[in-house]
């Protein structure tokens, strides 16, 4: 029993609070629809150890800039 809640605990979103929106130039870090105010407080802690830790920069640098350069859109415009 105690293996399986130390399981819940780490699976839970409450836990977390959220997860790092990648593909951004910035630190956004998204949580559940139904998050609590632990899941909130939580991804709130997140985002600042995200700018505490420089996961943005870290990320530009291991990636490299060709990866981070926007392209033109895809997307056909309507006629």
């Amino acid at each position: 029993m105690p293996a399986a809640r130390r399981l819940r605990t780490r699976l839970d979103p409450d836990t977390y609070g959220g997860a790092y929106l990648l593909g951004l130039r910035g630190l956004a870090v998204i949580a559940h629809g139904n998050s609590g105010r632990a899941a909130v407080a939580n991804a709130i802690r997140l985002a600042a150890r995200g700018v505490d830790h420089d996961v943005v920069g870290r990320l530009a640098e291991r990636l490299g800039s060709t990866v981070l350069k926007s392209g033109p859109s895809t997307t056909p415009t309507p006629t």
